[in-house]
């Protein structure tokens, strides 16, 4: 890659104050006001698929481990290392306090304002745009970032704690434009770099980062060499670079198995997920004005009324031809269009997502092509008008925000407020039923669990949740004929016939627990769950061999599965084999957020049994701190002190 052929792009020649100065004001007021609008963002709790791909995200425990977050898992964090590595930084500074991650994705909101206010600065100062706007590119710029980060819809992205994917990936695509703006006008080859480094960034942080080739290349063509030749001409290797870092999303998109299944074709109807994408982006942009109505989670919606398809059809068909037109005729108008519809399209367009239809995150980066064309033409006709309106909307989005922040107080307050926008969304009563039960209200639980079997009465995983809400409220019996009708609608449902098989074991049915099981081992082999809880169900029956056997291949499989490693020590030492359980027990230990005083109990029994009285005492002390009343602790370690006292040791 070179800017050998780049000439360097001028500034506005003798900008005004308002051009260039009060740069330092506008950074430290746009972080004093993102901090405030989201302050209240630090106490909302891990939500949804926070849970899978943070707090029970073992890669992230480890930096070594970060930049191989869980594959073909269909996780948030599947097949982008760049986001799995930033909660791993996360997990190293605080563990696993939800405040922390809060604190990353505010920091990374910030860092994207900030370079969309440097994108829009020096585009305001372009010649063609300077005689125009250069005397107010400051302010207008920050009024621009300020009204793109504070509007309500960005809590989408930054208040639920995983969707910092998008909010990650939106950084490095502004990154990589301010560094390829900052690249033409200085010359400068280190930016190109620059660019070109947080271009492949962005791939591995989510794969919207797709449509940043096309995004550079079209600002070039529009704002810096003016025709598509002459961008290739003057900087052909820079954006070669750019669109090499297309090789790394591939990469990481097939190492994830299209994200465990949740992507691609035949995974929901084509046509409906189309005309969802319709209805969706006019729904967006209604959002974008009035954001009162905003949805945490479509689910799986798939929008069959005619009303807002065809409404969503001309405003979508109306922004192609528009874009289209205005591409040709006023480029720089144009690029609005092309900026909001590139971004949109790797998740909006023809491809489905199918664990999210709609998604309001994905607006993250198109809002700024809204906002900045409301700050551009209201300006452009009323420049009076301009300065009066403006600084209100953008109080007004931060008043937005931080009500829409309290919504997401509580599992609760916006499970409810959820059902109540997207009544027929499966997924949202699920998770409120999920959330009373949590609370206490097992009742309230199983009725939206029966809401949700009405809206889905052939979903298998609709039924296998009604049969874990039913256990967790101590219904075990009635769990059964739930899991049974899971099983039936889906015969390869794994994970239903490994909590069933466990649902068994707890039942006394060992027999037929052992045989759910084994079916979950033949579906997936690799499936360390299966095999655990296989290897307990054999341990229980007897079948001490095999039980070792099942249970060391889940330990293999996944070092970290605590109840794998727990149950493979314990049947180690019960037959004979103290030295290799004290190594699985350890680990345990180690793995786990608290360990029990038991557990210490236990090692320190092993260790004396071995002979290693130091690493015994050791662990009986330990036993003690945490736990001063256990008893077994107390007398292990006074017999074993009154040993070594006899013994003269």
């Amino acid at each position: 890659m070179s800017a050998r052929r780049a000439r360097p792009i001028p500034l506005a020649p003798q900008a005004a104050v308002g051009a260039t100065g009060g740069i330092a004001w506008v950074v430290l007021l746009l972080v004093l006001a993102v901090a405030a609008a989201w302050h209240n963002s630090l106490q909302v709790p891990f939500l949804l698929d926070d849970a899978d791909s943070i707090a029970n995200n073992p890669s992230i425990r480890n930096l070594a481990t970060a930049w191989r977050p869980p594959g073909d898992s269909g996780l948030t964090v599947s097949g982008r290392p760049l986001l799995n590595l930033s909660l791993a930084v996360n997990h190293a500074i605080h563990g696993a306090s939800p405040a922390g991650y809060h604190v990353g994705n505010i920091l990374i909101h910030v860092a994207a304002a900030l370079c969309l206010f440097g994108v829009v600065r020096r585009t305001l100062l372009l010649p063609g745009l300077a005689d125009r706007f250069g005397a107010h590119a400051v302010p207008l710029a920050a009024l621009g970032a300020a009204l793109w980060a504070l509007h309500p819809m960005q809590t989408a992205a930054v208040t639920y704690i995983i969707q910092r994917a998008e909010a990650l990936a939106g950084l490095c695509l502004l990154a990589t434009l301010y560094a390829f703006i900052r690249g033409t006008q200085e010359g400068s080859r280190g930016w190109m770099i620059a660019a070109a480094v947080a271009c492949a960034l962005g791939m591995a942080a989510k794969e919207v980062m797709a449509a940043a080739p096309l995004v550079v290349l079209l600002y070039d063509r529009t704002f810096v060499s003016g025709t598509f030749r002459e961008a290739w001409r003057r900087h052909g290797r820079v954006h070669l670079a750019l669109v090499a870092g297309w090789l790394v999303l591939a990469g990481l998109v097939l190492a994830s198995g299209a994200r465990g299944s949740t992507v691609g074709f035949g995974v929901v109807p084509w046509g409906g997920y189309v005309v969802t994408q319709l209805a969706g982006i006019a729904r967006y942009l209604g959002h974008v004005v009035y954001p009162a109505g905003l949805v945490f989670d479509y689910g799986a919606m798939v929008e069959n009324r005619a009303l807002p398809i065809a409404v969503g059809a001309v405003v979508v068909l109306a922004l192609v031809i528009g874009t289209l037109i205005l591409l040709r005729r006023a480029p720089r108008v144009g690029f609005f269009g092309a900026w909001f519809l590139l971004i949109l399209a790797p998740t909006s367009s023809v491809i489905p997502v199918a664990s999210q239809t709609l998604a309001e995150h994905r607006m993250y980066l198109p809002l700024a092509a809204v906002v900045f064309a409301v700050v551009v033409g209201l300006y452009g006709i009323r420049p009076r008008v301009a300065w009066i309106v403006l600084p209100i909307l953008a109080v007004a989005c931060a008043a937005g925000t931080i009500a829409r922040n309290r919504t997401f107080a509580s599992a609760i307050t916006l499970w409810e407020d959820t059902v109540a926008k997207a009544p027929t969304s499966t997924r949202a009563w699920t998770s409120l039923g999920v959330a009373y039960l949590e609370a206490g209200r097992a009742d309230d639980a199983l009725r939206c669990l029966g809401r949700a079997a009405e809206l889905s009465p052939q979903d298998a995983g609709v039924q296998a949740d009604m049969a874990l809400m039913l256990v967790k409220a101590g219904r075990s019996d009635e769990a059964v004929a739930h899991y049974e009708r899971a099983i039936e609608l889906s015969p390869e449902f794994v994970e239903a016939r490994i909590s069933y098989g466990q649902l068994l074991r707890h039942l006394g049915r060992i027999d037929d627990s052992i045989a759910q099981l084994r079916v979950a081992v033949v579906l997936a082999p690799v499936s360390a769950g299966a095999r655990c809880q296989l290897g307990i169900a054999l341990l229980v029956s007897g079948r001490a061999a095999e039980g070792i056997s099942e249970l060391t291949e889940a330990a293999r499989l996944d070092p970290t599965m605590i109840p794998a490693r727990y149950f493979l020590g314990d049947a180690l030492a019960e037959s004979g084999r103290r030295e290799e359980a004290i190594g699985h027990l350890e680990a345990v230990a180690e793995l786990s957020p608290q360990p029990a005083a038991e557990l210490y109990n236990y090692l320190g029994v092993l260790y004396a049994q071995t002979d290693r009285p130091a690493e015994a005492l050791a662990r009986f002390r330990r036993a003690l701190a945490i736990d001063p009343g256990h008893e077994r602790a107390r007398d292990n370690l006074a017999a074993l002190e009154s040993r070594l006292r006899d013994a003269g040791r």
